[in-house]
């Protein structure tokens, strides 16, 4: 089962208005305007997940807001894998799953992945 076939473009305050195909450029162009905490919202599923895993929300924040992604996979239309450097284990890949709007970043799920399987 896919992400969008998964309920994800449900998640949209505003219905399917706020849900466009971004391409990996825009999305280069809208993480570059994430400057705070205000700017990324956490789904109820990203939040459980993060409180099951052996993840902080500070790691998720700060990557999305400080850093750019090593590698990114699109994965729907405005669906995107993103595979940041783990901020404490070597060979592992911090991975954040976000849905981007037109004008926000939501944070689907996110999890830990060895470095090798990037791409």
């Amino acid at each position: 089962m896919d992400i969008e076939s998964n309920g994800v473009e449900t998640m949209w305050e505003n219905g399917r208005d706020e849900f466009v195909d971004i391409s990996e450029k825009e999305l280069e162009k809208i993480l570059v305007d994430v400057r705070d905490k205000e700017d990324i919202i956490l789904t109820n599923h990203s939040i459980k997940k993060i409180n099951e895993r052996p993840l902080q929300f500070e790691w998720i924040y700060n990557s999305l807001i400080a850093k750019f992604p090593n590698y990114v996979e699109k994965q729907g239309l405005n669906l995107f894998k993103l595979h940041y450097e783990h901020p404490c284990k070597v060979f592992k890949d911090l991975i954040i799953i976000i849905a981007v709007g037109k004008k926000i970043i939501k944070v689907v799920t996110t999890y830990e992945q060895d470095i090798g399987r990037r791409g």
